[in-house]
């Protein structure tokens, strides 16, 4: 059965591609050698000053989503405000955590270290090649 779902959907794309390629050699049409008119442009009408209301009650979501974090922390900084609607990956909060902060100076110093050691090992292969 899901095979002829599939032949089905071949098909249909098929013929699909078949029409856009038709359509797309077909003659083209002939151009005007008349001059175009230029339209008619009135003055700009200024739209009346805006209906400022002021109603009072609540106001509820229609739908909210708890969001976890996958580590503790407080937060830094936020991306999004009340009310604004995010898409799922986006970045919502920047949070501080200082044992992931140490973890991020220490990898960087045995990044930094382990650059240092490439170094000398460079530098040494080289003299060893010209002595």
């Amino acid at each position: 059965m899901r095979d002829r779902w599939l032949a089905a959907g071949v098909i249909v794309l098929a013929a699909a591609a078949a029409a856009a390629l038709f359509l797309s050699r077909s003659k083209p049409q002939a151009v005007s050698t008349q001059p175009a008119q230029v339209p008619q442009v009135s003055a700009p009408v200024l739209a009346p000053e805006p209906l400022e209301i002021t109603i009072s009650g609540q106001v509820q979501a229609a739908k909210t989503v708890n969001v976890p974090a996958t580590v503790d922390g407080t937060i830094q900084e936020l991306m999004a405000d009340a009310g604004d609607v995010v898409i799922e990956g986006k970045l919502l909060a920047r949070l501080k955590n200082p044992k992931v902060a140490a973890a991020e100076e220490t990898a960087q110093s045995e990044t930094e270290r382990a650059r240092n050691r490439i170094n000398e090992l460079e530098a040494a292969l080289i003299a060893s090649l010209f002595t």
